[in-house]
């Protein structure tokens, strides 16, 4: 994507893409249609897999339809189209970064500018929780039953290892993507365990595999403490901490950062509050309620307006939407609340 949006800004500039092997593992990026400007629409929409006009979200309790549009891109697609850019070149192989070149194939190459795009590395665990992921993308021999729109969360399933749900986009007629996504206190990833638990659950659901297209794991640090940036070169999403740093989405605040470094615009201080913010709401998910209760948090965040989920999703929280967070009976006490807000704010 940073490969895309430099082209579009600079078409006569030629612009390298470093990739350490060609075995590039495949994944979908996902992100609201709200999360992104329209003017970073225009320059990656074409690439859009998929676009679905709503989400269902699933808990014991209640299920909820939300009429916001959710696009999908996948990496292959994306990386396939890249090719018919006569400026962007991909490179396969090692390749170390220093501040204004590039040690490649024992060559060292400069550049005007540098973006690592790296993505997330895990840091000071003690000051963090985690968001775990295992999926499969599926070819079911069965068409019928399969769901229409993504199921953002389905939290109706056993909780385990802190808040667990799955997610599961409908690729296409026979094809379902399912992850199953954990907010937990370890970085510990069972991959035997997580594939056993979404097969058996496919069976549950009378489902017939045919063949697993492709998996996608990983492991995302929740951040519970600011953290420092690298101003050695231009660090690109997860690589330079530009992520939700909640949900772990990074495409919206991608887009959002390129527009502010090829406008020159230093870190808006909207995204400095917002950091803020979702720092304070980190460790009250972490540390305002036991591992167990987790997913009460989840629960009555679902219930809010849907402009406020919005927001929420895109990095754009007004105060009246803090209000609402407060106002109606949260599921974590007001005293434990006052306390690690404080905490945040002054500690």
């Amino acid at each position: 994507m940073t490969a895309i949006y430099l082209s579009h800004r600079y078409p006569q500039a030629r612009i390298s893409i470093f990739e350490k092997s060609t075995n590039k593992s495949e994944q979908y990026w996902c992100c609201f249609k709200t999360d992104i400007s329209d003017g970073a629409y225009r320059k990656i929409g074409q690439f859009c897999e998929k676009v679905w006009p709503q989400y269902v979200v699933k808990f014991s309790e209640f299920e909820r339809i939300l009429e916001t549009e959710y696009m999908c891109f996948f990496s292959k697609t994306v990386r396939d189209n890249i090719r018919n850019f006569k400026n962007i070149q991909i490179n396969y192989g090692e390749a170390k970064i220093n501040e204004s070149s590039i040690h490649f194939q024992s060559n060292e190459l400069f550049f005007d500018e540098i973006f690592d795009c790296r993505g997330a590395i895990l840091g000071n665990q003690e000051m963090s929780g985690f968001q775990k992921f295992y999926g499969l993308e599926l070819e079911l021999e069965d068409s019928s039953n399969l769901p229409k729109i993504p199921v953002l969360m389905d939290a109706t399933i056993e909780q385990i290892d802190g808040f667990r749900f799955l997610y599961i986009l409908p690729v296409s007629q026979q094809r379902l993507f399912i992850e199953d996504t954990r907010y937990s206190q370890n970085s510990d990833l069972n991959e035997e365990e997580y594939q056993r638990e979404i097969l058996n659950w496919v069976q549950k659901s009378s489902w017939t595999v045919k063949s697993i297209s492709h998996v996608e794991k990983g492991v995302l640090p929740i951040p519970l403490i600011k953290k420092k940036e690298s101003a050695d070169y231009r660090k690109v999403g997860l690589a330079g901490n530009r992520f939700h740093l909640i949900t772990g989405y990074s495409l919206g605040a991608i887009t959002q950062q390129l527009d502010e470094m090829l406008n020159n615009e230093k870190k808006s201080q909207r995204f400095k509050i917002q950091t803020s913010i979702f720092i304070i709401l980190n460790r009250l998910m972490f540390w305002g309620v036991d591992s167990q209760d987790r997913i009460k948090i989840f629960k009555f965040f679902y219930k809010l307006p849907k402009d406020t989920i919005e927001r929420f999703y895109a990095g754009q929280l007004k105060l009246r939407d803090l209000r609402a967070f407060f106002s109606t009976s949260p599921p974590v006490s007001i005293t434990k609340a006052i306390r690690i807000i404080f905490q945040s704010l002054f500690g």
